[in-house]
């Protein structure tokens, strides 16, 4: 069987299981969006050479998420990260934050009609924990802005 991820992007593995495959073991359909037994994609047919990318070494972040743009945090501990969505966001809204939470976890403040998954989310939130490196994926459904966590200790 072969997979092909062309304009795809996936995260596999965030709800557990598969079979030695890091739990990616659904087809995804290329120009969907589909989310089933813990794997996430997203058509991102269009968005190359659209990206915008933000550096910041500062120990704190606020941002208000701009489509199309990661933000990469380069400090050795973000203490506080402070995330506000667009107002009316495009329906192929699509954002990164790359932060590491040091030996006190990062404070974490974004409002709570994001529903995540992943690493260290409980009952749909997030909540990160110290010592980790974090990169959220922040997107938009067409009806609900969606979050992935995906954490490296």
């Amino acid at each position: 069987m072969s997979l092909e991820l062309q304009n795809t992007l996936a995260f596999g593995g965030l709800g557990g299981g598969g079979s030695g495959s890091g739990g990616v073991n659904d087809v995804l359909v290329d120009g969907t969006s589909v989310v089933t037994s813990g794997v996430a994609s997203i058509d991102l047919t269009g968005k190359q050479d659209k990206t915008t990318v933000i550096d910041s070494s500062s120990a704190t972040l606020s941002i208000t998420l701009e489509d199309d743009t990661i933000y990469n945090n380069t400090a050795a501990s973000l203490t506080s990260l402070d995330i506000t969505l667009p107002g009316s966001p495009a329906a192929d809204f699509i954002s990164q934050v790359n932060f590491t939470s040091g030996s006190t976890a990062t404070v974490l403040n974004a409002p709570n009609t994001i529903k995540w998954l992943g690493d260290d989310v409980t009952a749909g939130v997030f909540t990160p924990v110290a010592d980790k490196r974090y990169a959220l994926l922040i997107y938009y459904d067409g009806v609900s802005m969606r979050g992935i966590s995906q954490a490296v200790a």
